[in-house]
């Protein structure tokens, strides 16, 4: 008999199936019963992660319009943020930079530096308060080359992932983020429960990416998100 993931990794590069097909819901659905050993994470609750009653963030403190991340994720990743009172935070994919002015609104003390490959990146914080833009470091690079420049910069409490989504590209921002944290900091991923059409397409192997890193990490799932999270011990 086949391997089962030899026949899945067959089955992504061969099945012949049309891209707008496989993003309808239900297609979705029945393409993550397909491989339900690539969420390997146990899960933990906000406040177990933290080890103290998290605090309350509510998504009216947020910025609202045009947000990519749901709140039922970028909400647990600023009470994640605030809980650890990040000064230095550090976003891997800018996007729109809905994420980036929510970190600067949750953490007001915070320094947020945000990276992403594309020069239209960001086109939400031009319409941000004077305050909140001030508080952002808009830097148009990829992150995983940046070695040499994270390297002569102050260590981060927070590290969002949140890119390149393929294998390689996961393992390349991860190793760098490892590098770039502080004792005690936190780094999070987004999309680790995310299987259905993505994944069929090669676009999403963030799962893959970490149950690999949790062999030598203690990461986490957020109960209820599809962020996955890792605390640097202090030792």
């Amino acid at each position: 008999m086949m391997h089962r993931s030899r026949f899945y990794n067959g089955l992504r590069l061969h099945l012949g199936l049309k891209r707008w097909f496989l993003p309808h819901p239900v297609v979705s659905a029945m393409l993550a019963m397909l491989a339900p050993r690539r969420l390997r994470l146990p899960t933990v609750t906000l406040g177990e992660f933290l080890g103290t009653p998290p605090p309350t963030i509510s998504f009216r403190a947020l910025y609202e319009p045009e947000i990519n991340t749901p709140p039922t994720d970028f909400i647990p990743l600023c009470t994640l943020a605030r809980g650890i009172d990040a000064r230095r935070i550090l976003e891997v994919g800018t996007y729109n930079g809905a994420s980036a002015i929510n970190f600067a609104l949750a953490c007001p003390e915070a320094k947020v530096t945000t990276y992403d490959i594309r020069p239209e990146s960001g086109e939400l914080l031009a319409t941000a308060e004077t305050e909140v833009r001030s508080q952002i470091d808009r830097r148009i690079a990829n992150f995983a080359t940046e070695d040499n420049r994270l390297a002569v910069e102050p260590p981060y409490d927070f590290i969002f992932i949140d890119g390149d989504h393929r294998l390689e590209s996961v393992r390349r921002d991860s190793a760098l983020a490892l590098r770039c944290i502080r004792p005690g900091g936190i780094i999070a991923w987004h999309d680790y429960r995310h299987v259905g059409s993505e994944w069929l397409q090669g676009l999403n192997e963030v799962p893959e990416a970490l149950n690999e890193l949790a062999k030598h990490h203690p990461l986490r799932l957020l109960c209820g998100t599809t962020v996955a999270v890792l605390r640097i011990p202090t030792n």
